[in-house]
């Protein structure tokens, strides 16, 4: 039973991650819309519900996602990049 749980949790983690990388991709919307990268960052995307029912938890979630990245970015940030 936990083979077939470890194989449900890599197909899932595999499909997340293409859809991600899909939908990051440069070829998609051509309408000017995309967002300005510095070189000198790295940008962050936090995915929590911030109202309904799941919200009660996934603030605080946010929240200590948030300092976390403050505190690293107050430490030198990743790669030198902030």
């Amino acid at each position: 039973m936990k083979k077939i749980w470890t194989k449900v949790a890599s197909t899932a983690t595999l499909v997340i991650l293409l859809f991600h990388f899909i939908s990051c991709s440069s070829s998609g919307s051509k309408s000017g819309n995309q967002p300005i990268v510095d070189e000198s960052s790295v940008q962050v995307g936090i995915l929590h519900s911030l109202s309904g029912t799941m919200a009660i938890s996934e603030v605080s979630l946010r929240d200590v996602l948030l300092m976390g990245i403050e505190e690293i970015n107050a430490n030198g940030g990743v790669l030198e990049k902030k």
